[in-house]
């Protein structure tokens, strides 16, 4: 018996042992194996923010049903975010609302519903505070009294700010003064402040400032020395750089961009009439040059119902502008409309700039001694004060305060739309080749005597109107039509008429009471035209017609 164990014992342990040893071979390990967890190195820190990443790496069949970061200034780490979504082999989430110049721990923490697995705890620290970051300073816009500084505040450094704005340094006393922002303006971003200074020649230095609880910073600074001319770098600044003073300019010159902010606010330095809300300012004019001026569309009315329109001197634009002496139009200037420079009484010389192609005059201006034209115009030209078209053919503009006798070029064939209206000549002589004449080119003047062309067939439209010292008008061979109220508010005491047969006369050509003009007036006609003058049913009610 003994004989058998010795023979079958033995071979049955080596096979049990055999199939042990297969049963637990490396290759058959267990299936559900949790991931693993590291957390990377915290990136994109600022000064309240960073973003923490996290790595899951499969080790197995095991999955993660949440992943969430946990965060804090001490190791325990006592803030916890929001489960994430494990989407990938990455999760990453920025967390905002740190502290400036702090550490902070960290980990990602995630698991399953059989176990919790941790990462390694990583730290990092935020950025520190510091003082704010200031832009050079540039000139924006000056004037004779001050200028418009700009500036920019890209960085507060992490603090309210507490101050910002300019400092100037006066190179003569030495003294430093602060021009601040006001305290809504305390934030980042551009930023444009107006700066006042005394009206001395000399480098004032102007240094842009923010200030926070951290420090002071500058930015480079501007020099400026004051001038007479006033620079827009764009519309409505005028009364910005001249609203603060009380100064009384003989030459202002005004350069850049002007809209109807800023005709209304110059139309009071020229003392205009105050429009409804409007107040008295101190700082006044006399002669303008906005040579260098462009004329642009926005801003308010310039006179209470008018807008201005681009590259035009609109009517009423100086109208009323009794402190005005003298002006020079902006070189960009295309047209200058009627009634312009109505009633600028005190308006002495006018200069058209090389552009403007379309011009009418303006009623009022009774100082008026001299109209001049830029030399670089190619459709009008001045002689001796006097406006005419290029080709001197016909006069467009005669200047008011000239006095006596003025007999028209050679080469001036017509005379424009009221050209001499409000003039004070007392006599006026025509070329033997002249053909026309517009409208109220002769009313209210101090004419006193007038002899009109002898091929002149139109006697325009309130030609003599309200020109009350008339008293003597020879009219032409060739007339055959008298407008409307040509005669109207004159009495002349002889009318001398040419034409054999009457000529025209429009409704209300003696006025719209002529009772005077009748009955004061003697009518002299050609030899034997005196039945048909008499005949008419207008020229018949003149008392005295006689043949001369």
């Amino acid at each position: 018996m003994n004989n058998i164990f010795k023979y079958i014992i033995p071979p049955l342990l080596l096979v049990l042992k055999a199939m042990i040893t297969s049963g637990c071979s490396d290759t058959e390990g267990p299936a559900n194996i949790e991931p693993e967890i590291t957390v990377e190195p915290a990136s994109d820190i600022g000064r309240t923010e960073a973003t923490l990443e996290a790595r899951i790496t499969t080790k197995g069949t095991g999955s993660l049903s949440f992943l969430r970061f946990r965060y804090g200034e001490t190791e325990e780490m006592s803030i916890k975010s929001a489960d994430l979504s494990v989407a990938s082999d990455k999760v990453s989430l920025k967390i905002e609302n740190l502290k400036p110049g702090t550490t902070y721990y960290y980990c990602a923490e995630g698991g399953s519903t059989t176990a919790v697995i941790k990462s390694q705890t990583l730290s990092f620290k935020t950025v520190s505070n510091d003082p704010p970051s200031v832009s050079a300073a540039i000139s924006m816009s000056s004037g004779p009294i001050g200028l418009i500084v700009g500036f920019s505040i890209s960085d507060d450094g992490g603090e309210p700010l507490t101050e910002a704005g300019c400092e100037v340094l006066n190179p003569v006393t030495g003294e430093i003064t602060t021009h601040p922002l006001p305290s809504n303006a305390l934030h980042t971003g551009e930023h444009t402040l107006y700066v006042s200074l005394p009206r001395i020649k000399c480098d004032y230095v102007i240094t842009p400032f923010a200030t926070n609880s951290i420090g002071k910073t500058t930015g480079e600074p501007v020099v400026f020395i004051p001038g007479d001319v006033v620079l827009l770098e764009s519309p409505g600044l005028l009364s910005t750089l001249l609203g603060n003073g009380a100064i009384t300019f003989d030459n202002l010159a005004i350069a850049g961009p002007m809209d109807g902010d800023d005709f209304r606010f110059l139309r009071r330095m020229l003392r205009a009439p105050l429009l409804p809300g409007e107040s008295k300012i101190e700082s006044s004019a006399s002669t303008i040059d906005i040579s260098d001026a462009v004329i642009v569309e926005g801003g308010a009315t310039y006179d209470g119902s008018r807008f201005t329109v681009a590259n035009t001197i609109s009517t009423g634009l100086f109208a009323d502008c009794r402190l005005l002496t003298g002006i020079k139009l902006p070189v960009t200037a295309s047209a200058m409309m009627r009634d312009a420079f109505a009633h600028c009484t005190a308006l002495r010389a006018l200069t058209v700039p090389a552009n403007v192609a379309t011009f009418q005059t303006s009623s009022g201006c009774d100082a008026l001694e001299e109209i001049n034209v830029s030399e670089a115009n190619p459709h009008f030209r001045s002689l001796d004060g006097v406006l005419f078209d290029s080709g001197m053919t016909e006069i467009l503009w005669f200047p008011v305060a000239k006095e006596g006798h003025y007999s028209l070029p050679a080469s001036v064939l017509a005379i424009g739309e009221n050209a001499f209206s409000g003039t004070r000549i007392s006599s006026i002589s025509f070329p033997d080749d002249f053909k026309a004449i517009g409208r109220g080119a002769l009313s209210s003047t101090m004419l006193q005597e007038v002899t009109l062309p002898e091929n002149l067939v139109n006697i325009p439209e309130a030609l003599f109107q309200n020109s009350t010292m008339l008293s003597t008008v020879r009219i032409g061979t060739e007339a055959a039509y008298i407008g409307s109220y040509a005669f109207s508010g004159c009495t002349p005491s002889h009318i001398y008429i040419k034409a054999f047969f009457p000529p025209f006369v429009a409704e209300n050509a003696f006025g719209t009471n002529p009772t005077d003009m009748f009955g004061k007036c003697t009518l002299h006609v050609s030899p034997g035209a005196s039945a048909a003058y008499k005949r008419h049913r207008e020229w018949g009610k003149f008392t005295n017609i006689t043949e001369n």
